[in-house]
């Protein structure tokens, strides 16, 4: 897979569904940046809660997780709720180590149903899978 080297494992910890208000709010994000977030077509936010651990992968010279290949990942948003993580998409542990972290995914309600209320019913009724790698086998893990 391109997404996670062998030796790495993944646990979903939970996921949350936001209002780009509370999505804001929730991780303390300055008032500037939600004004400008209130111009674009993203009504909501899906932060997934993820556990990364590197079991036995002695090379840490690789990135050993890279959240770009996984599915619908927002650059801009995960690098505010996670301040202390590395810039770009990409991250290795040292052997034995885990890292949580909080990746979300904008909603665009338009792309669910017809209208805004359904879409949040929608995916709060139906959350979303969270895909973990594409090739050479799709892996989903569920997120409620």
């Amino acid at each position: 897979s391109d997404s996670i080297i062998d030796g790495y494992t993944v646990k979903v910890l939970g996921a949350e569904l936001f209002s780009m208000k509370e999505f804001y709010k929730n991780y303390n994000l300055v008032s500037e940046d939600e004004e400008l977030a209130e111009d674009t077509a993203v009504k909501y936010y899906y932060v997934v809660k993820a556990l990364f651990s590197n079991e036995d992968n002695e090379d840490v010279e690789k990135v050993g997780v890279n959240l770009s290949a996984m599915t619908l990942v927002n650059q801009m948003s995960y690098e505010l709720i996670n301040p202390d993580m590395p810039k770009g998409l990409g991250f290795s542990l040292l052997q034995g180590t885990s890292r949580e972290v909080l990746i979300p995914y904008a909603i665009i309600p338009d792309n669910i149903a017809a209208n805004e209320k359904k879409a949040y019913e929608t995916l709060k009724e139906n959350p979303p899978m969270f895909q973990i790698t594409s090739y050479p086998v799709k892996k989903l893990i569920e997120t409620k």
